[in-house]
């Protein structure tokens, strides 16, 4: 136990070998190929033995760790298990088998069943230590399991990983190590198996889903024919936020369909679980990504594609209600129609992007399909507000005139960086050197600057006040610029009031543009709809630490947006834990809107990139683990009053009987809530400042995630009943 903190830091510098040796296995793996295989015995692996010590096994605490072990009868197999007691967040406890001998070149996964009482952050995992038979010292490196919580609900569940036997290694320890947080953990049922080489590799559960089969238009055409033109409003009723459809309330919840095949939707599974509300993707700019978009140039337009695109889901439910998921992306050569447009660094490259920023400095490549690269645009050009505000008015134009168009109910506003207006900001696409010096800021556009300007004369009104703020006599409305990429980079903690101010309004412009952009937006919907549709966004805010988004205060200013979505947090989606909306959601509700939470889950009928990225979005390979995630999702929701939907990326993640139970569960639970009253109640309030924000340096991005991000985690960890607000509210 003493070699484990030095073989912690052995671990980090072996990482990359290491991938190649060895392959961590998630709950519930299938070991069909390994029965087929040797079995080696572990001494007392079932603890049936053993009477005031341990037999076979030692247990003890290090580095500050403090726990105890007991038997319990509670049991996986036989009559009893090990029960291990973890008592502190300082440190590790840690139980070790006795020398098992093996056989060197061969791979074995050990295994061993594991049931924790409740929910724990304390981070559970396997280090396997080699040896020779001539020595007691450990041939390093050692191998370790992905290192991350353990959640068993009220069961056992097996915990398995994979090695391989280097040469020379006669025998090994298992090693299973409880660290950074209390735990009350049973363990039983030690295994240990010859695997072979084919199985050492990550192979997640896979299905491909079924497509779903489409009922024919014609009856859906009559329907429409006869149906009522769609009105949707926003109200408050006995003090929470209602969407009213036809003068009826109807839940927050939505199912979207996929962003670019949006044939693939499974809208009859989710009409079936009651849900009224569907997103069509809709990306205005043709040639964007892919070969569509109704925006073919500047004044054309073909809204064959929109009508199409709503017939999808109608043609399925003609009752339903539908909402466009809009990328307000303009159409592929408008960056270079409006070069003042185009984003630029600090050193004057131009962002060159697709969905996301991939470089700088270079031309856009013509693809021949899919994503496409372009110009970055900026979001702030007055230019792009004008061309697109009249795009939109024509997109509303057509869908109040047409016949499926009498369905819609709502615009949801998005485009941009990951279709949620980040800005065009961050590093090349491979860099591995995450230092300021590598980091391309934004926007430097001769139109950003343009708009920077204006913004300036709105908020000091006089070049006195302007001057008095930035602490300099020469600055005017006219020549104000944006301040450098050195001094926006630059080293230490805070900006300074005094000498910094340029720098701070910068900031807040930073975000407070895009909010002005996505406003105007949202207004002409609102004129052209005469009100009677909703209106949304994507925001992910100071609670998730996107920068370019540090302006809820100014975003709930606009009457035109009803409410505002996000995704839950990445990372933290699996079952037993935590979760988290990206929102300063309390504000949201002290300005009558709400939250949407995106739970674009995945599932076994979704591909698979690794295991890490397959954690992170919380991809389920079983039904009880997806609706696990589901409720965990939606009771949050219910709990802070706001609402969800589910993101069908790619079309079929949802598409199985057993999702789709829970999915129906949730939406009968938001239906419960409906009569609800009041707001929900809570026993603390958290504020925090988006202006503080805008001092913070470059080099403080972990500490304002720490001190926020991290810290609504912690909050929804404990379980205490809060709501969290800006602080000028």
């Amino acid at each position: 136990m003493q070699h484990h903190t030095s073989l912690i830091a052995i671990k980090k510098v072996l990482i990359t070998s290491l991938l190649i040796l060895v392959a961590a296995v998630p709950f519930c793996a299938s070991r069909a190929k390994a029965d087929a295989l040797p079995s080696i015995p572990i001494p007392n692996g079932a603890f049936e033995t053993g009477g005031a010590t341990l037999q076979s096994w030692t247990f003890g605490n290090a580095e500050g760790g403090e726990g105890n072990w007991q038997w319990n009868t509670d049991a996986n197999v036989g009559k009893r298990s090990l029960r291990i007691d973890k008592t502190n967040a300082q440190g590790y406890s840690m139980v070790v088998s006795d020398y098992i001998p093996v056989i060197a070149g061969k791979s074995y996964e050990v295994s061993a069943q594991a049931k924790v009482a409740g929910r724990s952050r304390a981070n559970v995992y396997y280090m396997i230590s080699q040896y020779n038979d001539q020595s007691t010292d450990m041939r390093l490196p050692n191998y370790f399991s992905d290192v991350q919580p353990l959640y068993t609900g009220n069961q056992w569940k097996p915990l398995t990983y994979k090695f391989l036997v280097r040469e020379g290694t006669t025998r090994i320890r298992i090693h299973v190590i409880m660290v950074g947080s209390p735990i009350d953990i049973s363990w039983d049922d030690f295994q240990l198996r010859e695997t072979s080489a084919v199985d050492m590799e990550y192979k997640p559960r896979y299905e491909a889903p079924k497509p779903e089969v489409l009922p024919p238009l014609e009856p859906a055409i009559e329907y429409l024919k006869k149906r009522q033109r769609a009105v949707a409003v926003r109200r408050v009723v006995d003090g929470r936020v209602r969407f009213f459809i036809d003068g009826k309330m109807t839940d927050p919840v939505f199912y979207v369909s996929p962003f670019v095949k949006y044939t693939d939707a499974h809208i009859g599974d989710f009409e079936k679980a009651g849900v009224k509300l569907f997103l069509v993707p809709l990306i205005l700019g043709h040639g964007v990504y892919g070969d569509f978009g109704p925006w073919l140039g500047k004044n054309k337009y073909d809204w064959k594609e929109v009508d199409d695109r709503l017939w999808r889901i109608l043609r399925v439910d003609p009752g339903a209600n539908i909402i466009f998921y809009m990328a307000t992306d303009p159409y592929l050569d408008w960056a270079n129609e409006h070069p003042n447009a185009i984003v630029r660094d600090q050193n004057g490259e131009k962002s060159v992007v697709n969905m996301h920023p991939i470089d700088w400095g270079r031309e856009p490549k013509h693809l021949a399909a899919g994503y496409q690269e372009r110009w970055g645009h900026s979001y702030v050009s007055q230019d792009l507000r004008t061309d697109t505000e009249e795009a939109l008015r024509q997109l509303i134009h057509h869908v109040q005139n047409s016949l499926p168009g009498k369905a819609v109910v709502g615009y949801h506003v998005a485009g941009g960086n990951d279709g949620q207006f980040f800005n065009w900001a961050g590093y090349k696409q491979g860099t591995t050197d995450p230092s300021p010096a590598n980091y391309h800021l934004a926007d430097y556009s001769p139109d950003s600057e343009h708009a920077f300007q204006n913004w300036l004369r709105q908020k000091y009104q006089t070049v006195a006040n302007l001057q008095h703020a930035w602490n300099c006599t020469d600055v005017t409305f006219a020549n104000a610029v944006i301040p450098s990429g050195e001094r926006r980079l630059s080293s230490g903690f805070l900006f300074s009031a005094k000498t910094d101010e340029d720098i701070a309004d910068y900031n807040r412009f930073y975000s407070e543009g895009i909010v002005e952009t996505i406003q105007d937006y949202a207004h002409v919907i609102k004129q052209e709809t005469h009100n009677q549709n909703l209106v949304s966004t994507y925001w992910e805010d100071s609670a998730a630490g996107v920068n370019s988004h540090f302006a809820t205060g100014k975003m709930l200013q606009s009457p035109d947006i009803d409410f505002l979505s996000g995704p839950t947090d990445y990372g933290i989606r699996m079952p037993g834990q935590v979760g988290e909306a990206h929102s300063i959601w309390g504000s949201l509700m002290l300005h009558d809107r709400i939250w949407v939470s995106e739970q674009d889950y995945r599932s076994w009928l979704s591909d698979s990139v690794n295991a890490a990225y397959d954690r992170s979005v919380g991809r389920a390979e079983n039904a009880t683990d997806h609706n696990n995630m589901v409720r965990r999702e939606s009771g949050m929701m219910l709990a802070f009053g706001q609402g969800t939907w589910w993101y069908d990326m790619s079309g079929g993640w949802f598409a199985d009987p057993g999702i789709m139970k829970g999915i129906a569960e949730a939406r009968a639970a938001f239906t419960r809530d409906l009569s609800t009253k009041g707001q929900p109640q809570a026993d603390l309030a958290v504020f925090v400042s988006e202006r503080t924000l805008d001092y913070f340096k470059f080099s403080s991005t972990a500490f304002r995630y720490n001190s926020i991000t991290q810290q609504i985690r912690e909050l929804n960890h404990a379980g205490v009943p809060y709501q969290i607000f800006l602080q000028s509210d």
